[in-house]
């Protein structure tokens, strides 16, 4: 569901973001590295939300999910621009695994096109942060249901 959810508001967006001018320079490999991390995104935050309520079992930390999801984007760079940024939310964000997977998204957009040195970091941290948010969730149904 939460790639259906992903694509249901990601496309609307590439569309509109094209139909306005953006440019699509790294041609269909960062098309799909964009919808990539967009999916995987939704997914992992998905995960998050799912372990989290399996293991509280009350809707009402659902602020929670939306709270810690805005921390991790907001200590990123997708806010700030890691050169622009300074003090602590440099130091945050060059170690936030949410960088390295806005940087693989954006190689679609970018005059430099798909590079190997902006893909691994980010097919990296989808990698590693996705287990473990998968595993999270996997071992909060468990405890529910035995």
């Amino acid at each position: 569901m939460a790639v259906v959810r992903a694509l249901l508001v990601g496309l609307p967006v590439f569309v509109i973001g094209i139909g306005l001018g953006a440019e699509l320079n790294g041609g269909v490999a960062g098309f799909l590295l964009l919808g990539l991390a967009v999916t995987a995104t939704s997914v992992m935050s998905s995960s998050f939300a799912l372990g989290v309520i399996y293991r509280v079992q009350d809707q009402r930390v659902a602020p929670l999910f939306q709270i810690a999801i805005f921390v991790v984007l907001f200590t990123s760079t997708a806010q700030v621009p890691l050169e622009v940024a300074t003090g602590w939310l440099h130091d945050v964000a060059r170690f936030n695994p949410m960088t390295q997977v806005l940087r693989l998204g954006r190689q679609a957009t970018l005059e430099s096109g798909v590079t190997w040195s902006d893909t691994w970091p980010g097919l990296a941290a989808l990698a590693v942060f996705g287990s473990l948010l998968a595993w999270f969730a996997l071992r909060g149904l468990r405890r529910l249901v035995p």
